[in-house]
């Protein structure tokens, strides 16, 4: 019997109340979504107000406890800045006043999530609430509401009730509370007053404005102990700017500084610039390109290998046939897994689908050698596991509707430990478990263009989780870890529990983890460890930072000193140049020895020029101060820098005054240091300027003497004679000087000017011979043993003089063809030649000097002009001089000429053609790129005995071997057998196939279009004129429906299901294409293609997809680090 139902009663609105407090705290305290989050103490509390309208603008409650705190109500009737009652909790240990707590006493906080409810006592079913939560801290020890309820309402009529907020002057507050534990020590923190390394122990990153992705991967690292061990192994102190000393100074400053750790240092040492520091790029790539650097600089110490056995696993790719014994297998390491997220679930899902075997059989049969087409599986498995495992989780794929990257958000979950053997070679016994636990999880927020990478790390054994954000390091959650990042959408469950309102059923994660690093569970003592940083570094690193310090207090200090660059006769022997000494570092110059430069000393202006001079005397550690003399060094008119006169040591003028000129027009100061001559009867300093008339005054001479064996021009002393001496009288002194036998019959010349050596007469006086203070004399031999001459050197002082006015520096670099051909039998050597030519050098000469530095036969050596982008421009002839050679190099230091050693002279070469073809295997997908010299003379037909030698074709390939040519990715023509190659050269690219049996007999017999007809095929993207890959004939048979063809097409193609399905089919009229109108796509498979092709033989079938060739755009700055 069925019971009435009462309709009334079914409909009646269930009314909640405000003194109902179980329901009052199910709405104001939901449960968190962090189960980690532990409730201490939940309670409640009412302010009952008995007189509304008598209450003062601000008040607090009678005090209430709750836990260890004590707590009050902070009410402003009639509103704080706001048209509303304003309404806030206030919080403090218990014993201090919460309207007044201790800000000097011991530090506190609670955590607390709470809810006030405004209620009328005789009507509770009108009531107003809010919630929110806090960190009750001296600081900040109230929290709540200055918009609670609009004043305008108090007394009006609630909208479901006929009842006011307030009446009879009476209302309620009731405080609704739930203490919380801070597990990790920041729940709900404002980070203002935060100290990671105080609250944590760990140090954080500065971020240099989009470093973000970098500051992850180096704190992922640096807590991989044994990682951070190796990089403190590697010996720096001969290289303290490259990139293993940089590291190690951050890895010091992460172990002891109590701030962000700065890696401008760093990003320096990879040779970065601002516009480096604010791209951002993919984690992967700087992990591998650092990885690359660090491991060469490990070779031949202590530490070489040590990369390999920390992060190095190995897998096997193989294709492995079902029906006959035969397998061919490749064995290759990996420093890391990339991983596919889309369409898997987990992190096993994707380990499957990495090892997901591939069947080969119909259409798509391997050709096994030795036993023909077979069915076959192709697969990839690992050999083995490295220690420390990075797995790169593939977040970006390319969307073919938007045509575009995109970011894959979708749920994707990974566990705390993983167990790997099931993906192990099934012949390979693990000599230790296979189990891995987690240690690191990179973490990007964000979206494809614009987002933020932080890393939660595990750096103990059985430690905690934190998280570092740039700067800022926290403790961290499991699920801060593991759930925060699994990406996709909310759960249900977490809707419900979250403390974030109004959140769409459709919202999306858009932080998610992508790079995991898992420590294999054996080894973790070994990768996870205690380790200290070498003294050694700790002493570098201080000296350093105190340097800088230092460097900073200069800067501030700038205005107080002045700077000089002094040289001296130290300067003068080092230099193999024009001059005295190297004033500016210009181009050109970078041979001369870093002793040969002028020393820069700071000085301050206040100082007087004696006690400069002091300064001076200290710094070089001489102990007789009075005998050093400065002269000026001025720019004369024919742009030499030559000593003029003393400097006045004996006023006391500060440095300020006596360079005052200088300092006006901010202009160079340039001085000489000099040791003064001493009377050996005073032992006093001789005066420079004295009033004998008949010797006339003193000269300061410099004297180079020239070195043919060596090819230098040193300076080896200075002379002091009088103005009114013939030039021959500093023979003899020359001659003691350097050893020299006191007959040696020398050539005496002034270097007047770079362009301008002249032979001195040595009857005349110096004053005759217009020769005076600071001119530099050179002294040669005027025979010269010439047997140790090297090969292209100068034989006289004034031709090297010449080399030395005229040389360019320029770099031999080994010719690598960009566009991939390559002899694999060539051996001949490859170093760079780093040389100083003239200009004025003829090729002969510059083939010997390049040839005596490779080893090689000059004449067999051919020289090539780069274009700005290091690719070969044109040959350069045989009767070029070096600066002809270079002339479109303007600018460049060094100039760059590319080298090739050739298998015979270079005049034999020229009398050859070299052909270069690409040989196409597994349809069209494997380019084998191949160069052969032939006669000028020479047909294709002569190419088939290397196809025969080199790539081992059998007779009946050979037969069966195809030529065609391209240009712009076009197919262009059949190249016969009989064509000359001095043609086939003419245009891009020249192919080579070996072809099935039926399409060999089709392009033969090709007669009878009624039967099928050979097409032209090519690739394009998106635009049918943005052409790309290998064009290709194709057979087209009559009758045959589009999926047929297809299937045909993709085993000519070579291409795996995936690629293949990508591909847009269209029908294109390359000569008359209008992109206005576009072009038909295939889209019935059961079209017919034959006859619409017959009955136009200018259609070409076009393939639109994806330009999978890695290149870059002009824009996109790639990620290195320099050597």
């Amino acid at each position: 019997m069925t019971e009435p139902i009462d309709l009334a009663e079914a409909t009646a609105p269930v009314v909640n109340l405000a003194s109902d407090a179980q329901f009052m705290a199910s709405k104001l305290l939901p449960p968190f979504d962090d189960d980690e989050i532990e409730t201490e103490l939940q309670f409640h509390h009412t302010w009952e107000i008995e007189d509304w309208d008598s209450l003062p603008d601000k008040l607090y409650s009678p005090a209430f406890d709750g836990g260890d705190y004590s707590w009050k109500i902070f009410l402003f009737p009639r509103g704080n800045k706001f048209n509303s009652v304003s309404v806030y909790l206030a919080c403090a240990p218990k014993g201090q006043d919460p309207a007044n707590p201790d800000k000097d006493g011991p530090h506190w906080t609670c955590c607390a999530q709470f809810g006030i409810v405004m209620w009328n006592p005789d009507e509770p079913s009108v009531w107003k609430e809010n919630k929110a939560h806090h960190r009750f801290e001296a600081e900040e020890s109230d929290w709540g509401f200055s918009q609670f309820y609009e004043l305008r309402n108090l007394y009006n009529k609630s909208p479901t009730s006929d009842h006011a907020m307030i009446e009879n002057n009476k209302v309620n507050i009731s405080i609704y509370v739930k203490i919380v534990k801070d597990v990790t020590g920041v729940l709900w923190h404002n980070f203002r007053n935060y100290n990671s390394k105080k609250e944590t122990g760990f140090s954080g990153i500065r971020n240099q404005g989009a470093t973000c992705y970098m500051n992850s991967l180096l704190q992922s690292l640096y807590f991989t102990t044994a990682f951070r061990h190796a990089v403190m192994g590697i010996p720096t102190e001969d290289e303290p700017d490259k990139v293993p000393a940089a590291l190690q100074r951050l890895f010091f400053q992460l172990s002891t500084s109590s701030d962000g750790v700065d890696t401008r240092k760093l990003t320096k040492s990879f040779g970065w610039d601002s516009g480096d520091a604010f791209t951002q790029h993919d984690v992967q790539e700087l992990n591998r390109v650092l990885m690359d650097n660090l491991e060469g600089k490990m070779k031949g110490t202590s530490v070489e290998g040590m990369l390999n056995k920390i992060f190095v696993g190995q897998m096997k790719s193989y294709i492995k046939c079902v029906n006959v014994d035969f397998e061919s297998s490749r064995i290759e390491d990996y420093w890391d897994i990339q991983l596919n997220v889309k369409g898997m679930k987990n992190l096993e899902d994707s380990f499957k689908d990495y090892v997901q075997v591939e069947t080969l059989d119909g259409e798509n049969q391997y050709q096994a050698t030795g036993f023909g087409l077979q069915d076959a599986k192709k697969g990839v498995v690992f050999t083995s596991f490295p220690p420390v495992l990075h797995l790169q989780l593939k977040r970006y794929d390319f969307d073919f509707i938007r045509e575009q990257m995109v970011k894959i958000n979708d749920r994707y979950e990974f566990p705390t430990e993983i167990d790997l053997a099931p993906y192990l070679d099934e012949s390979i016994v693990p000599e230790e478990s296979c189990e891995y636990a987690l240690h690191g999880v990179l973490v990007h927020c964000g979206d494809l263009n614009i987002g933020h990478y932080y890393a939660l790390i595990k750096p103990k054994k059985d430690g905690h989780w934190y998280k570092f954000d740039d700067e800022l390091v926290t403790k961290a959650t499991m699920k801060e870890v593991l759930e925060d990042n699994f990406g996709g959408d909310l759960l249900a469950s977490d809707l419900a529990k979250s403390r974030v309102s109004n959140i769409s059923p459709s919202y999306k994660r858009h932080t998610s983890a992508y790079m995991l690093v898992y420590i294999r569970k054996s080894r973790l003592d070994e990768i996870l460890f205690d380790d200290k940083v070498p003294q050694h570094i700790m002493d570098r690193v201080k000296a350093e930072i105190e340097e800088e310090e230092n460097a900073r207090r200069e800067r501030e200090e700038q205005h107080l000193y002045m700077s000089m660059k002094i040289s001296s006769i130290e300067q003068f022997k080092k230099l193999n140049y024009f001059d005295i000494a190297i004033w500016k570092q210009d181009p050109g110059l970078e041979d001369q020895s870093p002793e040969a430069h002028a020393v820069v000393y700071k000085a301050k202006k206040s100082l007087t020029a004696a006690e400069f001079i002091d300064q001076i005397a200290k710094s070089i550690n001489y102990p007789y101060p009075e005998r050093l003399r400065l002269w000026r060094v001025g720019e004369r008119d024919n742009k030499t820098k030559r000593p003029g006169d003393p400097v006045d040591t004996s006023s006391n003028l500060p440095l300020e005054q006596i360079f005052a000129k200088n300092l006006k027009v901010r202009a160079e100061i340039n001085l000489y240091l000099d040791i003064a001559d001493v009377d050996p009867t005073t032992g006093e300093v001789i005066p420079w300027y004295d009033n004998d008339l008949e010797l006339g005054p003193r000269l300061l001479l410099f004297i180079k003497v020239f070195n043919p064996t060596t090819q230098s021009v040193h300076g080896f002393m200075t002379w002091v004679g009088r103005a009114n001496q013939k030039v021959k009288s500093l023979i003899p002194d020359v001659l003691k000087a350097l050893g020299w036998d006191p007959d040696t019959k020398i050539r005496l010349l002034e270097e007047v000017k770079p362009n301008f050596i002249e032979e001195t007469d040595i009857e005349e006086t110096f004053d005759q011979a217009r020769i005076g203070d600071g001119d530099i004399m050179c002294i040669e031999k005027v025979e010269s043993d010439l047997s140790s001459l090297p090969v292209g050197g100068y034989k006289t002082a004034t031709d090297y003089y010449n080399f030395l006015f005229k040389r360019l520096h320029i770099v031999f670099r080994r010719r690598v063809d960009h566009d991939g051909f390559n002899d694999e039998n060539d051996n001949s050597p490859t170093p760079d030649v780093d040389v100083w030519l003239s200009a004025s050098d003829e090729y002969d000469h510059v083939s010997a000097v390049v040839g005596e530095k490779l080893n090689v036969d000059p004449t067999h050596l051919q020289f090539f002009v780069t274009n700005p982008n290091g690719t070969v421009k044109n040959v350069i002839k045989r009767k070029t001089i070096v600066s002809h050679m270079i002339s479109s190099l303007h600018g460049v230091s060094p100039h760059i000429i590319l080298y090739d050693v050739l298998p015979m002279s270079l005049k034999e070469y020229e009398t050859k053609q070299l052909v270069r073809f690409i040989y196409l295997t597994d349809g069209i997908s494997q380019e084998h790129r191949h160069e052969v010299l032939l006669p000028q003379t020479a047909k294709v037909q002569d190419l088939l005995p290397y196809f025969e030698s080199k790539i081992k074709l059998s007779p009946e390939d050979l037969s069966k071997l195809h030529f065609w040519v391209s240009s712009n990715h076009l197919f262009s023509q059949e190249v016969p057998l009989n064509t000359p190659v001095s043609e086939v050269v003419k245009h891009d690219t020249l192919y080579a196939q070996v072809l099935s049996s039926e399409e060999q007999e089709w392009l033969e017999n090709n007669t009878d279009l009624s039967e099928g007809i050979v097409i032209k095929v090519y690739q394009f993207h998106k635009d049918p004129t943005s052409t790309h890959g290998v064009p290709f004939q194709f057979l087209l048979k009559p009758g045959e429906p589009f999926r047929e063809t297809k299937m045909r097409l993709q085993k000519k193609l070579g291409m795996f299901d995936k690629l293949f399905e990508r591909i847009k089919f269209a029908i294109v009229d390359v000569q008359h294409y209008d992109e206005r109108q576009g072009s038909p796509y295939v889209e019935d498979e059961d079209e017919v293609l034959y006859d619409q092709f017959a009955s136009d033989p200018e259609l070409m079938l076009g393939l639109d997809h994806m330009n999978r060739t890695p290149r870059r755009v002009h824009t996109e700055r790639a990620i290195f680090i320099k050597d």
